[in-house]
């Protein structure tokens, strides 16, 4: 009976301890996992996209450039980090060319942006054209733990050929007149 009660309280001991080590915590966990976020409009952004002189329809909600009207090259607008954290901005076009300036950072399509911080970018048409150019501008920012993606569509056409037909009518006019007033003189 000895050995019995004793082999009882050897196996009662080591179950107490297996099950002491069993039930420990632990100190850490690591998950792999994505997140998607909705879209919000470009001024609410964390990546906020708005016209490089403040105006249009943009500061009060809506996307850059989404009215769809061609616009005179350059085009300029403005890219605001507004994460915590810092960012590697990089744009990409194949229809378009862009020069980066701004809070100490210039360059042709890429910035490093601190939170808070924002450059202005210049877009004009990579390959000169007498028509209006049409393309889609890739805008990556990415961080440590963070990847934003957008896309915007924009129409550009050069200075030339943007007068009115009125303005052209009046410089015609204007030279018809100057004409008609050498011709009197060579009357006299």
């Amino acid at each position: 009976m000895k050995r019995t009660r004793r082999a009882a309280l050897v196996m009662f001991a080591g179950s107490s301890s297996l099950l002491a080590v069993d039930t420990a915590g632990f100190s850490s966990g690591e998950s792999e996992r994505e997140v998607t976020v909705q879209v919000a409009d470009d001024p609410d952004a964390y990546l906020r996209l708005a016209p490089y002189d403040g105006e249009g329809d943009v500061e009060t909600g809506g996307l850059l450039f989404e009215d769809a009207e061609p616009r005179i090259a350059p085009e300029s607008f403005s890219v605001k980090n507004q994460l915590t954290e810092s960012v590697t901005v990089v744009l990409e076009s194949n229809e378009f060319e862009f020069d980066l300036v701004g809070d100490g950072q210039s360059g042709d399509g890429e910035a490093k942006l601190k939170p808070g911080t924002s450059v202005d970018v210049e877009v004009r048409p990579a390959v000169d054209s007498s028509g209006p150019t049409n393309g889609t501008i890739e805008i990556t920012a990415e961080g440590d733990a963070i990847l934003i993606e957008a896309k915007r569509t924009l129409t550009l056409k050069s200075k030339e050929g943007t007068y009115d037909s009125d303005e052209d009518a009046s410089d015609s006019d204007e030279d018809a007149s100057d004409s008609d007033e050498d011709t009197s003189d060579s009357d006299e």
